[in-house]
């Protein structure tokens, strides 16, 4: 199962608005996050990418 896909399970399962748009977000963040780590040696960006996570759910119940 590709990880957007299992990501907008998880984000209709909990009710969040437009569950399509708020997975590719996630994924984007995640994958941003494991470049960020690689290729600028950036240890904190895991870290970083929860938190931006976060206020997207948070926005995304806010909406929905």
């Amino acid at each position: 199962m590709r990880i957007v896909e299992y990501l907008e399970r998880l984000c209709a399962d909990a009710g969040l608005a437009d569950p399509g748009k708020v997975a590719e977000r996630l994924a984007l963040l995640k994958e941003g996050a494991i470049a960020s780590a690689h290729v600028r040696g950036m240890p904190e960006a895991a870290q970083l990418a929860k938190e931006m996570a976060r206020l997207l759910i948070e926005d995304s119940r806010a909406r929905g």
